[in-house]
């Protein structure tokens, strides 16, 4: 399994501006972007979203995710 500190955590995600989220989700369904499920026990379809890969979705949607 990947290392799970490269992934975002569901708060460090619900930071980002909503266009930022949009462009993730997209970019997740085209297989563009690497992901892992939140938990075992959370709500289906919750992920946690590769940091790296998010900041360049971020920086090409013409916003900078935080660090």
């Amino acid at each position: 399994m990947a290392d799970d500190r490269a992934y975002m955590l569901p708060r460090e995600f619900t930071a980002l501006p909503p266009d930022v989220q949009h462009a993730v989700w997209r970019a997740h369904a085209e297989n563009r972007l690497s992901a892992i499920p939140v938990s075992g026990t959370s709500v289906k379809g919750m992920f946690r979203y590769h940091r790296v890969q998010v900041r360049r979705i971020a920086r090409e949607a013409g916003t900078v995710a935080g660090d």
